[in-house]
């Protein structure tokens, strides 16, 4: 039931997965850009000839793509097409990966119920199958779940299994995202100098892995923490370094730093600049179709909340507005001139 478009969207599907999975994903993200007509037609034709388990496979490797390339509604729609059509219910470790990209977008979209309703049914499957990265992946998303919900407990839990998973199976990705979730949770707990030892414990850790995003990543988080600790100095050298060392404007932090940044301003006593990249840092995400994190948004919120009540109506509406219409690298140009 194949036919040459499939035969070729499954090959490329298959020589790209691992790497979006890896150290380097960005020549397989730009194989994949360049390809997408064909993967849509390949998807669709899947469907047509009622072979959606085909379908499912593809998806199960290029799920990465779309959430890399913030394209999570497409993403999610394909998957849910593919994941409910008749045939396509087998628990096979391709509809366990698939359901494991659904429910990474649909944390991503904000949607924690749909994101744990299809991450338990792929744990299931991946402990049926003694497939240890599913499990991983699976519980690595279940501990995003449970930090949306205020769960440090759960959180710890999930990230502890996903982390044996991970070494067990090599999956040096997977045991980085539950490193980065451990310390997540000490953040939840208030225990800041152990979510400080730990982020700046991962960020060694992803240098010796020669991943530079999810060093990123981490001096992002940094700079969250010494915001929480009211070293506003110390933050914004974090969140600049971050921007510095992603030294790309469509790195996934990009538009957290310009939010860190913002908050800078707004501890500094700078409300008119600081909610002008806030505002800024959160149109870049909402165009993403991503909502911000659960653990940062209470403080995101509360900077928001902070800075327009001390503007009046007209400088406020001028601020967002002069935000909404900043580009990411005047953004980031922005960000980068708030100084202490």
């Amino acid at each position: 039931m194949t036919n040459a478009v499939i035969q070729d969207a499954a090959a490329l599907a298959a020589a790209t997965g691992p790497a979006l999975r890896g150290r380097d994903p960005g020549p397989a993200l730009a194989r994949l850009d360049a390809a997408r007509e064909t993967l849509e037609a390949a998807l669709a034709e899947t469907l047509t000839r009622n072979c959606p388990a085909e379908g499912v496979a593809i998806a199960a490797e290029i799920w990465p793509w779309w959430l890399s390339r913030g394209r999570l509604a497409d993403g999610a729609a394909w998957l849910k097409r593919l994941l409910d059509a008749p045939g396509a219910q087998a628990p096979t470790a391709d509809r366990a990966r698939a359901l494991a990209g659904a429910g990474n977008l649909a944390f991503h979209r904000g949607d924690a119920d749909a994101s744990e309703r299809v991450l338990r049914e792929c744990l299931a499957i991946g402990e049926a199958l003694g497939a240890a990265q599913i499990v991983a992946e699976a519980r690595g998303g279940l501990s995003r779940v449970a930090m949306s919900r205020n769960d440090a407990a759960g959180m710890r839990e999930h990230s502890a299994v996903a982390l044996e998973a991970a070494r067990a199976s090599g999956y040096e990705t997977g045991e980085a995202i539950a490193l980065h979730h451990l310390a997540h949770a000490a953040v939840m707990d208030g225990d800041l100098p152990e979510a400080e030892r730990r982020y700046a414990a991962n960020i060694a850790v992803y240098r010796g892995m020669g991943r530079r995003e999810l060093v990123v990543s981490e001096l992002h988080n940094l700079g969250h923490v010494a915001c929480l600790r009211g070293d506003i100095a110390r933050a914004r050298a974090l969140f600049v370094e971050s921007l510095e060392t992603a030294g790309n404007s469509g790195d996934a932090i990009t538009p957290y730093n310009i939010i860190g940044l913002g908050r800078v301003a707004a501890a500094l006593g700078r409300p008119a600049e600081a909610l002008t990249l806030l505002a800024a840092g959160t149109a870049i995400l909402r165009g993403q179709g991503k909502a911000v994190v659960p653990l940062l948004r209470p403080a995101v919120e509360a900077a928001l909340t902070g800075t327009r009540a001390t503007l009046d109506a007209e400088t406020r509406a001028a601020a967002d507005a002069a935000g909404e219409a900043l580009g990411i690298e005047e953004a980031i140009a922005a960000a980068i001139a708030v100084r202490v």
